[in-house]
């Protein structure tokens, strides 16, 4: 146990670096940082609408219109 914590010490133990973090490195932190971001949003924007579907609290509207969404879309897909 005090072999874990005399590690952890030294891990963390301030020390003097000489370290140049050029723009380039910054912006891809930033890009990482961004698209992190993005995914969970992506994420939990699906399991919301998952969960509302199954506790039926999506309106029958919504559905509704949707299906006359994607029946138009294969009407119009059909005619060309």
């Amino acid at each position: 146990m005090k072999n874990i914590i005399v590690l952890i010490i030294l891990v963390f133990y301030p020390s003097i670096a000489f370290a140049y973090i050029d723009p380039g490195t910054v912006g891809i932190i930033l890009q990482g940082l961004i698209g992190a971001i993005a995914a969970t949003i992506v994420t939990l924007k699906i399991y919301w609408v998952r969960l509302t579907k199954f506790f039926g609290l999506k309106k029958k509207e919504e559905e509704n219109n949707r299906n006359n969404i994607k029946d138009q879309i294969k009407k119009e897909k059909k005619e060309i």
